[in-house]
Parts: C-alpha cells; sequence; structure tokens
C-alpha cells in the first residue's frame, strides 16, 4: 500500500503513526485528562489507552472514533495526522 505525502507529491509506504500517536497524547494533556479520565469516557481500559499513546498497537477505526468523542475533537484531526510527512506532528486542536 502506498500512500501520498500531499506536501511533496510523492508516495510513502507508511502512515505517520508516531503523529497519530502525539496528537492523541498531546490533545490528552492539553485537557488535563489522566489515563482514568479517558478510559471512563470512552469505556477503553486503561491499558488499552496506555498501548495506543505510546505505540504499543494502533487500534481500530471504531476506539479512535471513542477517542475522538471523549476529547470533543473531530475523528479527522487523527485522521489527518497519519497523513502528515514523518518528523512532523499535528498542532493541538482549536475549536473555531
Amino acid at each position: 500500500m502506498s500512500i501520498r505525502d500531499s506536501s511533496q507529491g510523492e508516495r510513502r509506504s507508511e502512515p505517520n503513526l508516531d503523529a497519530l500517536r502525539v496528537a492523541l497524547a498531546q490533545e490528552q494533556a492539553r485537557q488535563h485528562l489522566t489515563l482514568e479520565d479517558l478510559s471512563t469516557r470512552t469505556g477503553l481500559s486503561r491499558t488499552s489507552i496506555w498501548n495506543l499513546t505510546n505505540g504499543e498497537f494502533v487500534g481500530k477505526l471504531l476506539t479512535w472514533y471513542a477517542l475522538a468523542q471523549a476529547l470533543d475533537v473531530p475523528l479527522c484531526y487523527f485522521a489527518q495526522a497519519l497523513e502528515l510527512p514523518m518528523g512532523q506532528y499535528m498542532p493541538p486542536y482549536h475549536r473555531s
């Protein structure tokens, strides 16, 4: 599978999973939420959230949907992180 890097017009073989992980961690920190807070809001275990935040596993779409709902960010915020060039990260989410 190949993904187009829109900033360069090049194709790359992998999504930017680091940016996805960082987007979750920074949004959790921005809202001053603990693993317990996110677990309560999502119904996910603290271990699962920790594993996602630390890159132990990627998770399923429904997992990311639950996290987006719990953090009150659009799911596309996380999806956009996947498309960033390697080494780049999402800015914190700001509601307009």
